[in-house]
């Protein structure tokens, strides 16, 4: 069975951005994740927040190519209402302390698809996710 993973915000950056930390581990992973036929998937939500912030951070050229080079190979989920609003009741929950709202919209879609979370955001193993790249020992 193939593995779905849902990407989030902080690894999809890291991918793109040769200035970001993480980004040799990003791009190295993500291409492992390809060449095994993952299904990989972008909540409408992760996509808004990092064309934006791609776009300010390094210039349109860099989110024209982003955009461009994932439409064949990433599927978009969009939020739905309901989503949304279940996302907005778990951060009122805690008081706004912990994932962002975007990050609880990756939460849900990525319980409901069963998906792994590719992330270098703690906050997503903190609710239960099973995430890549995996932390051992950490």
């Amino acid at each position: 069975m193939t593995d779905r993973i849902v990407i989030d915000t902080s690894a999809l950056y890291a991918a793109v951005a040769p200035s970001d930390a993480y980004h040799s581990q990003a791009e190295s992973l993500y291409k492992i994740l390809l060449d095994a036929g993952s299904e990989l998937y972008l909540t409408s939500y992760v996509l808004l927040e990092t064309s934006a912030i791609v776009h300010r951070r390094l210039g349109f050229p860099a989110l024209r190519r982003l955009t461009e080079d994932l439409e064949p190979l990433v599927r978009t989920y969009w939020i739905q209402q309901a989503t949304h609003d279940e996302a907005w009741k778990a951060l009122l929950q805690r008081d706004g302390v912990g994932p962002s709202l975007v990050d609880w919209t990756t939460i849900l879609v990525a319980r409901d698809l069963g998906a792994l979370v590719f992330t270098f955001d703690r906050h997503f193993e903190a609710e239960g996710l099973s995430v890549l790249p995996r932390r051992i020992g950490s």
